[in-house]
């Protein structure tokens, strides 16, 4: 079990305060997502996902019409970035995350068992 501590100026462990600060940029990324950018992207039955915050850059999953959407790149450079980047100076930069879900495999997975 991983202890997270944020805001103790007593910690003097450097791990974890790496991770609670990480922790912390997660959940303001998570937040811009939910309040700024996907508002914005339900107007066309999409969203974007929180994937992975590494070293400066976010990754997201697009979901709903923006995963299957020729233009997802350009939706990622005009709303997503701009909105993380505005709202959150410290990110890099902004990636679309093309891994397959977990959902999606279990879901192959039932149909190729026959199971659905």
């Amino acid at each position: 079990m991983v202890t997270i501590t944020v805001g103790d100026k007593f910690n003097k462990n450097p791990t974890t305060h790496r991770i609670g600060m990480k922790y912390q940029m997660q959940e303001e990324i998570k937040k811009v997502l939910r309040e700024n950018v996907n508002p914005i992207l339900a107007q066309h039955n999409g969203a974007a996902e929180f994937s992975a915050y590494e070293e400066g850059v976010v990754y997201v999953r697009m979901s709903g019409s923006c995963g299957t959407c020729p233009s997802a790149q350009s939706t990622l450079e005009d709303i997503v970035k701009a909105e993380l980047t505005d709202k959150l100076p410290t990110i890099q930069d902004v990636r679309i995350d093309m891994s397959v879900s977990d959902d999606l495999i279990e879901m192959a997975k039932k149909i190729l068992n026959k199971e659905v």
